[in-house]
């Protein structure tokens, strides 16, 4: 039988064992200590991997160091001194032409590969207390090879694989940070700072804290921007405290525990403090004293907006939610409506 026929066997067989298997091998700019062991980390969909990690001094610090010295720095945040190489098994075939669903930059491999890798990075971390090493993305993987089996037959074998997203121009790239005046640009708010914080969480696949932190970003943006909106608008009709409100006594849920006078008297000595408005009724009171914003938008939109923003807020901030469900696309979608958000209430 011919080498090509056997080779051909091979992989029809592997195809009906689920033996077929994708192994690649690369540096990323990852500050971490060398695992002692092959670790196993089982994923979404079935997928299992196999992942072996060495520390390596990082190029521009390698000359300084005789044979295989270990170098480590303290909270080496941005592998500074020291990266790691990786290895990574799965045990099935992922292509690394076709682009990845939830990033078209990126394989549906290298997708695959930085989910193993991020849930190997969080283990390290609650283990060593090494807080300060980051997640993994696609575009931090450059130039690995990739091997694909039948059990033990390669069939595949890649060298060097990069999906580029290189630009490379004769003019040196730079960005002024002045306006038209000659004025360095204004430092930019907190929502906004917080705001691309869960955008850098999204691209690294921690979806709980991407949505947490949009979440405190659109709070921030409502009571920054919005209630002094209201306030301005609304001409005197409310003040800058109106979001607060002392609830009535009927329904405050230690009624049965105290009567109404002594209710009375203890938010007089402010042991009893006044309660936020919710989010919708801000918005609420927003479209019925902006004209300009009942003009870009329904009242039943703008809603729609707040509650993709919200979504599964609360479960996660207090736990009763399986952030394994959470999907990238999903987190996406929510992201775009605070921008969408934004745009409307700042007249952008």
């Amino acid at each position: 039988m011919g080498t090509i026929y056997v080779r051909d066997i091979s992989i029809l067989n592997s195809i009906k064992d689920n033996s077929l298997f994708t192994e690649t091998h690369f540096i990323v700019p990852i500050s971490i200590k060398s695992l002692k062991e092959r670790i196993h980390i089982s994923l979404q969909d079935n997928i299992e991997a196999d992942v072996t990690c060495v520390a390596l001094p990082a190029q521009n610090v390698m000359h300084q160091y005789e044979g295989n010295a270990s170098v480590i720095r303290n909270q080496d945040h941005d592998a500074t001194y020291s990266v790691s190489s990786w290895t990574i098994t799965i045990d099935r075939y992922l292509s690394c032409e076709k682009p990845s669903p939830i990033d078209s930059s990126a394989s549906i491999m290298q997708e695959y590969v930085c989910k193993v890798i991020n849930k190997v990075i969080d283990k390290y971390r609650v283990k060593t207390g090494e807080y300060w090493v980051k997640n993994i993305y696609p575009a931090m993987i450059q130039g690995h090879s990739i091997a694909y089996r039948a059990k033990n037959l390669i069939f595949r074998n890649i060298l060097f694989y990069d999906r580029g997203g290189i630009t490379i121009s004769s003019k040196q790239s730079e960005i002024s940070l002045t306006d038209n005046n000659g004025s360095v640009v204004d430092d930019p708010p907190l929502y906004i700072k917080l705001f691309m914080d869960a955008q850098t969480h999204l691209l690294t696949q921690n979806l709980s804290s991407s949505v947490l932190l949009l979440n405190i970003a659109f709070e921030n943006f409502t009571y920054a921007v919005v209630c002094p909106m209201i306030i301005k608008l609304s001409q005197g009709t409310y003040n800058n405290e109106f979001y607060l409100k002392i609830l009535p006594y009927k329904d405050y849920f230690l009624k049965n525990h105290l009567t109404k006078d002594q209710y009375e008297d203890a938010i007089s000595k402010k042991i009893i403090k006044a309660k936020g408005m919710s989010q919708y009724a801000i918005y609420k009171l927003l479209y019925e004293n902006d004209p300009a914003l009942q003009q870009k938008i329904s009242k039943s939109k703008l809603t729609g907006l707040i509650s993709s923003i919200r979504k599964n807020r609360n479960e996660i901030a207090h736990g009763n939610f399986n952030d394994t469900m959470l999907k990238h696309n999903d987190v996406t979608r929510q992201m775009q409506s605070f921008d969408k958000l934004v745009s409307l209430v700042e007249n952008k």
